[in-house]
């Protein structure tokens, strides 16, 4: 952690400032990882006014930096409403997402609203592992055709992993 955020962090803490928030905006994925946590079924999800509002509470809060997940984010047809409102409350925010849906498109359109971050989870480079730890054929190249689209246009890219058993041998530092 730089000195910067180090300070950042101890004037929050003592002022009381939730500087960061994680924000799930559905349940819903179009992969059904091995590891996920998460039922995958429509539960209710909150509407998008009841996000909004959320997101005007976090900034009155004080919240900084704001990353938003899932299940899938990609999945809700309004996202980029959220993300275009998050970013007129002027926060730092970054999107975790398995990146399947992501084309030109809408690598243009978190360009646009200059999201900070986009972390693409990835289990493993051989496609017969990750796409068995997601149940979802052809998961790993398509999460893969993602990155060009999005650091053509500069965008931060960031590749997120979950180490377990069925992809210990990507990473033989480990074993």
């Amino acid at each position: 952690m730089s000195r910067l955020m180090a300070e950042l962090n101890s004037r929050a803490m003592a002022l009381g400032v939730p500087l960061s928030a994680h924000l799930d905006v559905t349940y819903r994925c179009n992969e059904s990882c091995l590891h996920c946590y998460l039922p995958h079924d429509d539960r209710g999800e909150m509407n998008t006014a009841e996000i909004v509002g959320l997101l005007d509470q976090l900034a009155d809060a004080g919240v900084f930096f704001l990353t938003i997940s899932g299940g899938e984010p990609l999945l809700r047809p309004d996202l980029f409403e959220i993300l275009a409102h998050a970013r007129a409350r002027t926060f730092n925010v970054k999107l975790k997402t398995n990146a399947i849906l992501i084309r030109e498109s809408e690598a243009e359109r978190l360009f646009r609203l200059n999201i900070d971050s986009i972390q693409i989870s990835i289990y493993s480079r051989r496609p017969e592992v990750h796409d068995a730890i997601t149940k979802v054929k052809g998961s790993l190249e398509r999460s893969i055709a993602a990155i060009p689209f999005l650091r053509f246009r500069g965008l931060n890219v960031t590749i997120a992993d979950v180490l377990m058993r069925p992809n210990v041998d990507d990473f033989p530092v480990v074993q």
